[in-house]
C-alpha cells in the first residue's frame, strides 16, 4: 500500500504531499515505537486519512527467521516467507 506524509490536522489530500518511503523512514527512527499521520491512496485517486503505527522488534525476534505464511507453497513447492509486521532492530 502506498502512503503519503500528512500533517495531523489535514482533512483533504494535498497532491504535493511527499510519498512516504516506509522502510527508510522506519530505519531512521531512534525510538522503539512510532505513530505517524499518513494519507492512504487507492486506485482512481481515492484517498483518506490514516495512521501508521509501528513497534521495533526485540533483538531476539529481529534475528529470527520471518517464518512461513499460511499460504500454499509456490510453484516449485517452496514455502513462502511471511513479511515482518514490525521493523527490525539495527
Amino acid at each position: 500500500m502506498l502512503l503519503w506524509a500528512r500533517p495531523e490536522d489535514a482533512q483533504v489530500f494535498d497532491p504535493a504531499a511527499a510519498r512516504l518511503e516506509i522502510a527508510a523512514h522506519l530505519r531512521a527512527q531512534s525510538s522503539d515505537t512510532l505513530t505517524l499521520p499518513v494519507w492512504l491512496r487507492a486506485p482512481k485517486d481515492t484517498s483518506g486519512p490514516g495512521w501508521l503505527h509501528a513497534a521495533r522488534l526485540p533483538p531476539e525476534a529481529a534475528e529470527a527467521p520471518a517464518g512461513v505464511a499460511a499460504k500454499p507453497p509456490n510453484a516449485r513447492g517452496e514455502p513462502r516467507a511471511r513479511p515482518r509486521c514490525f521493523w527490525p532492530v539495527g
